[in-house]
């Protein structure tokens, strides 16, 4: 038993020191983040707030660069089926996101974290998207719900240039888990960062293809059979008018 619990302390320890290694929460960027909500329906507002109120864990991501037009960047925001389905067809990602019910999508990353989620507020430059998933991995298992803000923002100095921040409040819903959440902060952060990042890391590859091939993704997705005719003639019709590289393929 000895020597368990000093496994069990080392361990601890040792996602301490890499929790510090990632950072810690951006306090001052938390405040940039006023959630309106006189706009959101009544149950959906009754979600935030719930989350808000009574998080486990704040994350707040600042100056996420998109070297693309901002309609562009959008369309991939609102549309996650077509970006799934285009990581996926270009082979930077593996994620799969399916349409749910009322107005919900399905989610799975193929790495252990898989839920529902649904975009509960919409703007000319915010989203916000609430959702329920879980974590099974390795060392750990979670079971909670999460909201994520992201606010977009474009310079004079470029009209190819977007920033987004983002703002992620999750609430783990494991008794035990919960419980414990102060000791097991150290592992779910830095969990989460890399969760978040990568999906950034994948849009931001992505975009590049978009700008360089725009009519490779068309056409792969026609390929493998992608059927919303009416997303890619508005992925067609927004690229065309936002890039030089114009989609020919009509067939």
């Amino acid at each position: 038993m000895d020597k368990l619990l000093k496994a069990f302390v080392l361990l601890i320890i040792l996602f301490v020191c890499i929790s510090m290694a990632n950072g810690k929460d951006n306090k001052k960027a938390e405040t940039e983040f006023t959630i309106d909500y006189e706009s959101l329906k009544p149950e959906k507002k009754d979600k935030v707030k719930t989350i808000v109120e009574n998080n486990t864990v704040i994350r707040t991501l600042r100056d996420i660069k998109f070297e693309v037009k901002e309609p562009i960047l959008l369309f991939l925001f609102d549309h996650p089926i077509f970006l799934s389905a285009a990581l996926r067809a270009m082979k930077i990602g593996n994620y799969v996101i399916n349409p749910g019910d009322k107005d919900t999508y399905t989610f799975d990353d193929n790495k252990g974290l898989t839920g529902r989620y649904e975009e509960v507020f919409s703007d000319a430059n915010q989203r916000y998207f609430y959702g329920n998933g879980k974590y099974d991995g390795l060392l750990i298992n979670l079971i909670g719900s999460g909201l994520v803000l992201t606010k977009f923002r474009t310079v004079e100095e470029s009209d190819n240039l977007v920033f987004m921040d983002a703002k992620v409040y999750a609430k783990i819903d494991n008794l035990v888990i919960g419980v414990l959440m102060k000791i097991l902060k150290p592992i779910v952060i830095p969990l989460m960062d890399r969760k978040i990042k990568k999906l950034i890391g994948k849009v931001q590859e992505l975009k590049k293809d978009i700008t360089d091939n725009p009519e490779q993704i068309y056409s792969l997705l026609k390929e493998n059979g992608y059927d919303n005719l009416e997303e890619l003639d508005e992925f067609k019709k927004i690229i065309n008018e936002n890039t030089e590289l114009k989609i020919q393929n009509s067939e």
